[in-house]
């Protein structure tokens, strides 16, 4: 008799763990990075908004590599015995990153005595380069129509900037045809038909790349 209620109490221990811990134990409800758009020159950071089914909750360390575009940022997050739910926002700084498209890899760690587990969720995002930014900045400040174009080119200055060139070059990067600095029309009519880059470069070094179809 005893040794029947020694195995039922285990069994009844045994059940009552698996309800404590068998479920889930967290869940992302969402990972962004800040800034949305970044460029070379922020400086990157990973929110992460996560929600646990024990209490208390907090991050207790974090360990992050970055290969080329690859980024693997590993957070340890502390949980207690508590039953309910628990939310960890959370931001981590990756730093400064050279232009181009990355994958991130976000492993999520906690230190449940039984059940303990790791998830992974992966975000993409693209780093713009400071020349994107000025040619950004510069179609702000002029227009260039009719595109595509048949006989004329206009140049419209939306601010105060002073032209130094302006050049036609083919697609592979041949020149075709130079233009006065002071043009504000450019004359295409004896251009062939096809696709083109308009280089202007004003007195203060910036310079426009403009794709012209010529019809």
């Amino acid at each position: 008799m005893k040794k029947i209620f020694l195995l039922l109490s285990i069994l009844i221990f045994l059940f009552g763990v698996e309800l404590l811990y068998g479920q889930q134990p967290a869940w992302t409800d969402s990972i962004y990075i800040i800034p949305e758009y970044p460029t070379q020159l922020d400086t990157v950071k990973l929110v992460s908004r996560s929600i646990f089914g024990y209490n208390p909750c907090y991050l207790d360390s974090i360990s992050l590599n970055v290969d080329n575009y690859e980024i693997n940022l590993s957070a340890y997050y502390k949980l207690g015995l508590g039953t309910g739910p628990c939310m960890s926002i959370d931001t981590t700084v990756i730093g400064k990153l050279s232009s181009g498209n990355y994958i991130l890899f976000f492993h999520k760690h906690n230190d449940l005595p039984v059940g303990g587990e790791v998830f992974t969720h992966i975000l993409e995002f693209t780093v713009l380069s400071e020349t994107y930014l000025m040619e950004q900045e510069n179609k702000r400040e002029i227009n260039i129509y009719p595109n595509p174009a048949k006989e004329i080119i206009r140049i419209e200055l939306v601010k105060d900037k002073t032209i130094n060139t302006i050049k036609l070059f083919s697609i592979d990067g041949k020149l075709v045809k130079t233009y006065p600095k002071s043009n504000s029309l450019l004359d295409i009519s004896d251009i062939p038909k096809g696709q083109y880059l308009l280089f202007i470069r004003f007195n203060n070094g910036s310079v426009i790349k403009q794709k012209i179809i010529i019809i």
